[in-house]
């Protein structure tokens, strides 16, 4: 009988590690290829996919002591390789940018605005009477009750500024506070 070499014999352990090796390197090899057509890509969960996959294999070879050259090799083109993904899915978060024509009508407008001074509105006085109700709470709804940067302490205060006679007698008993704006 021949005497057995250990290059003529492969253990059952080594035909798993062969395997699993070719495996990650060809699943490496499709996302580095769809890395290399990202601008065909048309969502974020397509390169998110690739990454979750690949930082799977990162995993999978930290628990394999490769030897260091193929580690070096394989930690290169893996980082390389996160950060263009990562990249990508950066730019389906973010808004499109603006095109050089649409900042300048935008500072266009902005100039716009800034040279039209409109008068300062003055909140009307509301005394009671049922006929000015409408035109009153209108203009207090759009200036002041709708302002979502206005505290409500604030909102109350406003209101009882504008208000007199029968109406203001209801609510001045009621201390500014932001739970009476909603009581008032």
């Amino acid at each position: 009988m021949p005497p057995t070499t250990s290059t003529n014999r492969k253990t059952p352990a080594m035909k798993t590690l062969k395997t699993t090796l070719r495996s990650l390197l060809n699943m490496f090899q499709d996302i580095c290829g769809f890395a290399d057509n990202l601008s065909g890509v048309k969502s974020a969960s397509q390169v998110t996919v690739r990454l979750e996959k690949l930082d799977e294999m990162w995993e999978n070879d930290e628990e394999e002591d490769n030897c260091s050259k193929q580690r070096s090799e394989f930690s290169s083109k893996y980082y390389d390789l996160k950060s263009l993904l990562l990249d990508k899915v950066k730019e389906f978060q973010e808004p499109p940018a603006l095109n050089q024509s649409t900042r300048n009508l935008e500072a266009a407008d902005q100039a716009t605005m800034e040279r039209v001074r409109l008068p300062q509105i003055v909140l009307q006085t509301f005394d009671g009477n049922i006929d000015d109700w409408l035109s009153f709470r209108d203009l207090y709804l759009s200036l002041i009750h709708r302002k979502a940067d206005l505290p409500e302490v604030e909102k109350f205060h406003y209101l009882k500024g504008c208000l007199a006679g029968e109406a203001k007698s209801l609510v001045d008993p009621l201390p500014i506070t932001r739970e009476n704006y909603q009581v008032a």
